[in-house]
């Protein structure tokens, strides 16, 4: 179970951490998509939503500005 602490401890906001989540949860759900259609079996794990904030909580995938002006979030892995 992780807390918002353990995810705004880099000093990000929630908000922006919801976004970056969100982005690499599609990201996680597509390469699962692919792995199943090219290997033909069913995926395992966590869903991706909790992989992607487990991810940004543990430091694997870092949330960064892409571009101040419009305050726009992404992520880089």
């Amino acid at each position: 179970m992780l807390l918002v602490d353990q995810l705004t401890r880099h000093g990000h906001s929630v908000y922006s951490i919801v976004i970056a989540a969100a982005k690499r949860a599609r990201k996680i759900n597509d390469w699962r998509i692919q792995r199943a259609k090219i290997l033909g079996e069913e995926t395992f794990g966590p869903k991706p939503t909790v992989q992607a904030l487990e991810e940004i909580a543990n430091g694997t995938v870092k949330v960064v500005r892409e571009d101040a002006g419009r305050q726009q979030q992404a992520i880089s892995a």
